[in-house]
Formats: C-alpha cells, sequence, structure tokens
C-alpha cells in the first residue's frame, strides 16, 4: 500500500499486491473469522480504533492501513447477505425493512427466477399507484453464473377504465351537485391526464383545485382554477370548500395529510382512483370509480355529453 500527496486528505491510495494474501482479522490480538455482519462490524471498529492509536502520528502510514482494512473486510460481490443466511439474526434484511416505505418488495433466492422476479417487480413499478419497489439480490445470487440464456422481455403498461354505470353516478353526481369542486392529486401528472382534466371541466363548468403533489395538474391560469389546497392553499379552495355539496377527487388518495386540504364534514365525495385501497381510507365515499385518471376522464366527458346534449 503506497500513498502520495502532501496532505493527508489528499492522499492517493493504492493498494499493494499483497493486499489480500492475509484475511483482514489477523490485526486482532486473538484472529478469528467474524460470525455475523454484525459482529464483522464491530470488529473492524475495534481494528480501526487500534490502528489509530498504533499510527496516531503517522497519518499517512494510517491512511494506508485503515485503507488496507476496508478493501480486505468489504466483500466485493454487490448484494445482500447470501440467500442461505436469510432470517438469521442481527443480520440486516432489506425486504422485511424497506416494505413500509415501497409498493413492493422481494428476494431473489436463485439465479433462475431473475427473469420472473424482475418481470414481476416491472410490472409492480409500472401499474396501479406508482411508487418505488425493491429487489434484493442476495451476495452470493448476485456472483453466480446465470444458467443458459437469460430470456427476459419487457414489461408492458396496460391501463384500465372504470366500470360504466360507476362513471355514470358520478357525472350524475357532479352535472346534479349545486356547488360541485374537482379535487385533483398527482395522480392526474402521472397518467398525463390534464388534456382530459381541462376538457371536462371546461365542459362541465366545474372549477378545480389540486392537491399539494398535483399542483400544475392544472393550469392556474385557467378561469376554472382555485390554485392548491392543502395544509395552506388559497381563499378560493377554503371558500369553495366551505360550500361545495359535492367534491369529486380524482388522481388523489383524499389521504389526511399536510399535502391535503381536509374535506369538509357532510360534504358528498366521489372517488376517481387507479388504487381501490385507497376508497373509503379517510374519507366514506359515496361514488367511487377506480381506473387510470386518463381514461377515466375520457369516460367522464363522453358520459357528460350523453346526459347533457
Amino acid at each position: 500500500m503506497t500513498t502520495t500527496g502532501a496532505k493527508t486528505d489528499q492522499a492517493i491510495i493504492a493498494p499493494s499486491a499483497d493486499v489480500e494474501e492475509k484475511p483482514w482479522y489477523d490485526l486482532m490480538d486473538d484472529p478469528e473469522p467474524p460470525e455475523d455482519a454484525m459482529q464483522q462490524f464491530k470488529t473492524i471498529h475495534v481494528v480501526m480504533s487500534a490502528l489509530l492509536a498504533r499510527y496516531e502520528n503517522d497519518p499517512d502510514t494510517l491512511v494506508a492501513e485503515q485503507s488496507n482494512l476496508v478493501l480486505r473486510a468489504v466483500p466485493r460481490d454487490p448484494g445482500g447477505n447470501p440467500a442461505a443466511r436469510q432470517g438469521v439474526h442481527p443480520n440486516f434484511e432489506s425486504v422485511p425493512n424497506y416494505q413500509g416505505i415501497t409498493k413492493w418488495a422481494a428476494l431473489i433466492n436463485i439465479p433462475e427466477r431473475i427473469p420472473e422476479m424482475v418481470g414481476r417487480a416491472m410490472t409492480q413499478l409500472k401499474h396501479g399507484r406508482l411508487g418505488p419497489v425493491l429487489l434484493e439480490f442476495p451476495g452470493d445470487v448476485a456472483a453466480a453464473e446465470f444458467p443458459g440464456e437469460l430470456n427476459y422481455k419487457p414489461v408492458e403498461v396496460h391501463k384500465s377504465g372504470a366500470s360504466p354505470e360507476d362513471v355514470r353516478d358520478v357525472v350524475a353526481a357532479l352535472l346534479g351537485a349545486s356547488g360541485p369542486v374537482i379535487n385533483v392529486g398527482q395522480g392526474v401528472l402521472y397518467a398525463e391526464a390534464t388534456p382530459e382534466l381541462i376538457e371536462f371541466a371546461e365542459l362541465t363548468g366545474i372549477p378545480v383545485m389540486t392537491t399539494l403533489a398535483g399542483k400544475s395538474a392544472f393550469p392556474e391560469t385557467h378561469a376554472l382554477s382555485l390554485g392548491t389546497g392543502a395544509s395552506s392553499g388559497t381563499l378560493m379552495c377554503a371558500r369553495f370548500l366551505e360550500n361545495a355539496d359535492l367534491v369529486a377527487g380524482i388522481g388523489t388518495s383524499f389521504t389526511i395529510s399536510n399535502f391535503n386540504a381536509p374535506m369538509p364534514g357532510g360534504v358528498t365525495l366521489a372517488h376517481i382512483t387507479n388504487c381501490a385501497e385507497d376508497i373509503n381510507k379517510d374519507y366514506r365515499t359515496d361514488y367511487g370509480a377506480v381506473g387510470d385518471a386518463k381514461v377515466v376522464l375520457r369516460q367522464m366527458i363522453e358520459e357528460a355529453k350523453s346526459q347533457t346534449w
């Protein structure tokens, strides 16, 4: 291991040819290989501390030896713990730890399942309510040779509309309300449904507000725009919600949070979403339609025309 450079923090470190001749834990007084990831972390910490004490007055050698330790201790192969070591406490496991912040999480246990699992991950990623997915490769699976020919076909996106009866009921309720408001979220942006939203609003004359995440889904320079409503929002949103007898959420989860305006008590709610689990989650839904925002808005446009013309 050699270092060059006038200052320690600018040193260029190059491993010597015999970096891996000995196990990294031979620097311990009683060298024994650690049993698991947590023990390895503790052992590395002890060795780092010992090196710091030994070379306190020789920073160049300290940097070289600590880098040598890292090169020898950190596995070269990517991925998590080997498949055979899954479920061994206290090893870190990605799947259970990331399930709370991902839409879908899974582990590939053998190389043969790579095409299948990647296909499942991409299907989850591209359909329904968008969100991150996680697919963990154990270290031994990531380093293994894939048997045979890798035959993977990219996943296509499939979109669906809502039930015609649901669309009919939602549109009839909107057209029959005395003070309807459309509340749109980021689902309209993801679906690229702004043109359909504008067309429906202009066709029916219903004013449109957005959630904070849905901001810009409807142009705020439009005559029917109420702006954004959330924990803070425009006065127009507040006034129209106070007088609304029906609010139709499109591409929003209607989740109670700082990113969404609270719905007035007693107001009739219609909910158009591509994720059925959001319906009746925080507010009781009176009218619901499950489907892609762009497709459902096109259905609503045609239904509004048939009910008014």
